[in-house]
């Protein structure tokens, strides 16, 4: 199954809800500059990212080369919060993208439920720490 991605402008954030096979670190790195620049063009600072129905085939090779391509992407535009709800099967694999954007001091966080990853999104006095939810 390819990987496939829907962008939306909803309650002044970006929702990208995703589906299919991350398969090469190219098609990721695509997924994220389209993400920044979506939020650049529309001004847009929040992000949720509904990865349920997405499979992850990065290596933490791949895993590092995605942090520091999407830290290099946000010096460009800044969003402020990223939001993310993976397939259950990912959650660890996406709470370790987790822990190195968070060493990289930014505002990512990894959910179990759309509706908490969203709150904690429009939440804007909400701390950046924390996980798991």
């Amino acid at each position: 199954m390819s990987f496939r991605y829907d962008i939306t402008e909803i309650d002044a954030h970006l929702l990208v809800t995703s589906r299919g096979v991350q398969n090469t670190l190219t098609e990721s790195l695509a997924y994220i500059k389209t993400i920044v620049d979506t939020c650049r063009n529309r001004n847009l600072a929040l992000v949720l990212l509904d990865e349920r129905e997405v499979a992850y085939r990065e290596t933490m090779l791949d895993t590092h080369i995605m942090v520091e391509f999407l830290t290099e992407k946000l010096k460009e535009f800044p969003v402020k919060k990223i939001a993310c709800v993976p397939a259950k099967r990912y959650y660890s694999q996406v709470r370790d993208f987790e822990t190195l954007m968070r060493n990289k001091s930014l505002n990512y966080k990894t959910f179990r439920d759309m509706e908490l990853a969203r709150a904690w999104l429009l939440d804007h006095g909400a701390s950046p720490g924390g996980s798991g939810y």
